[in-house]
């Protein structure tokens, strides 16, 4: 699977290391295709030629060692849907 173009674009909004773009993409696609956050079931859609407990040791690292800044994924979701000159309203429920 090529992630090259989304590891780019996230790239320009979030100042991580290559590899930690990477996995971050590895995520975001697991998760829309198993649909839960669960972890054991994350991993058997994380994509790689890794062994699934070294999949699941690298996904646990970067939870643990990653801090996201909210400005720029709200940044990365403004340009994204094209949302720079609307008036939006933020919407968060307590399971933020």
């Amino acid at each position: 699977m090529n992630t090259g173009e989304l590891e780019s674009i996230l790239a320009s909004y979030l100042p991580w290391n290559k590899a930690r773009i990477k996995c971050f993409v590895k995520m975001l696609l697991a998760l829309i295709n198993v649909r839960t956050i669960n972890m054991a079931e994350l991993v058997c859609a994380f994509y790689s030629k890794a062994k699934t407990a070294s999949r699941y040791r690298r996904m646990q690292r970067f939870i643990s060692e990653i801090k996201i800044d909210f400005k720029f994924i709200a940044a990365f979701i403004v340009k994204l849907f094209d949302l720079e000159q609307k008036n939006v309203y933020l919407t968060m429920d307590r399971a933020n």
